[in-house]
C-alpha cells in the first residue's frame, strides 16, 4: 500500500502487507485504517497507520473474516463475511481495542448517520445502534439495509423495503419518503440524492424524493462522487467519465477513462482516477 503526493505523483511512503489483499481503506483523525485479508481467505486484519508517515500504530487480527468497514466518531466497525458467524464488531480508532460486539446482526453495507449504524437482525427486522456503544436506538420490523446517508447525519437512505429507495429519519426510524427506484447505493448532498441505476444517474429531491433530472451514461453506472459544484459519474470499464453540474445536470466536462468499480476522488484541486492498476491525476 502506498501514499502519493497529489501534486506530483511521487510516492511519500510505502507499507508492505505480505500475502494480503486490501478490502477497505478509511482516513479519520490522522489515521489511515485498512481492512485486509490473508491470501488463504481465512483471516482478516485491521491496521491503523499514521496517514502522514505510514508508521504502523496498531494491528488487530479479527476473529472472523470480514468484508466491510466504516470509521466514525473515533470508532472502527467491521461486518463479518456471510459464510461465517453473523456479527458486527467495533474497535477504538486510537488503540484497536474492542468496544462492543453484536451477534446475529449484519450491516449489509456499513454506513453511519450521525453516529448511528443501521443493522439487520436475523429474522427480526432492522435496528439502529450507537456506533460508540452498540446500544439500540430504535427498531423496525422492516428488513432494511442502508445504501447511503446524508452529510448532516440526519437521514438513512435504505433498500429492502416493499418499494424502492426509501429515506428514513436516522434519529427515529420514521419514513420521510419512498420512491420506485431500487438501487444498491446512492450519493447524497444536503439537497439532492444521486441514484446510479443501470446506464443512468437519476437526481432526486432530498426533501420529497421527486425526480429532478437524469443523465445517461455510455455504460453501466458506478458510484457518483459529489465535490464542489460538480457530480463525477464513472461508467463501465474504460468508458468516459461524466462531469455535470450537481444542481442542473448540465454537462461540464469529462471524457477521461473511468471504471464503475473505482469511483473517482477529488482532492487538492485535482481529479484522481484509477482502473485498479494505474493512478492518473487531472487538473
Amino acid at each position: 500500500m502506498g501514499a502519493y503526493d497529489p501534486a506530483t505523483g511521487v510516492r511519500r511512503w510505502h507499507a508492505e502487507l505480505k500475502r494480503r489483499g486490501v478490502t477497505r481503506m478509511a482516513l479519520s483523525q490522522g489515521f489511515l485504517v485498512t481492512l485486509s485479508y490473508a491470501c488463504d481467505g481465512q483471516r482478516a486484519y485491521l491496521n491503523a497507520f499514521r496517514a502522514g508517515s505510514g508508521v504502523l500504530v496498531w494491528e488487530v487480527q479479527l476473529s472472523a473474516p470480514s468484508q466491510d468497514m466504516i470509521v466514525d466518531d473515533g470508532v472502527v466497525v467491521v461486518d463479518t463475511r456471510p459464510d461465517y458467524e453473523t456479527s458486527t464488531v467495533a474497535h477504538r480508532l486510537a488503540t484497536g481495542a474492542r468496544l462492543w460486539k453484536l451477534f446475529g446482526t449484519r450491516g449489509h453495507g456499513l454506513l453511519s448517520a450521525g453516529g448511528r449504524l443501521l443493522v439487520r437482525t436475523q429474522g427480526d427486522g432492522s435496528r439502529a445502534v450507537s456506533i460508540v456503544t452498540g446500544a439500540t436506538i430504535w427498531t423496525t420490523r422492516e428488513d432494511w439495509y442502508a445504501v447511503g446517508s446524508d452529510p448532516a447525519g440526519s437521514r438513512f437512505y435504505v433498500g429492502g423495503g416493499k418499494r424502492g429507495l426509501t429515506a428514513i429519519d436516522a434519529a427515529t426510524g420514521n419514513r420521510v419518503w419512498e420512491s420506485d427506484w431500487p438501487t444498491p447505493s446512492v450519493t447524497a448532498d444536503r439537497d439532492r440524492v444521486y441514484v446510479p441505476r443501470q446506464r443512468t444517474v437519476i437526481c432526486l429531491d432530498a426533501k420529497t424524493g421527486r425526480r429532478l433530472w437524469a443523465m445517461h451514461l455510455p455504460d453501466g453506472a458506478g458510484q457518483p462522487v459529489r465535490a464542489g459544484e460538480l457530480l463525477y459519474s464513472p461508467s463501465g470499464l474504460g468508458a468516459a467519465l461524466s462531469i455535470v453540474d450537481a444542481v442542473t445536470g448540465r454537462v461540464r466536462g469529462g471524457g477521461m477513462p473511468s471504471s464503475d468499480s473505482h469511483p473517482p476522488t477529488v482532492a487538492g484541486g485535482r481529479l484522481l482516477l484509477t482502473d485498479g492498476s494505474r493512478l492518473r491525476a487531472y487538473f
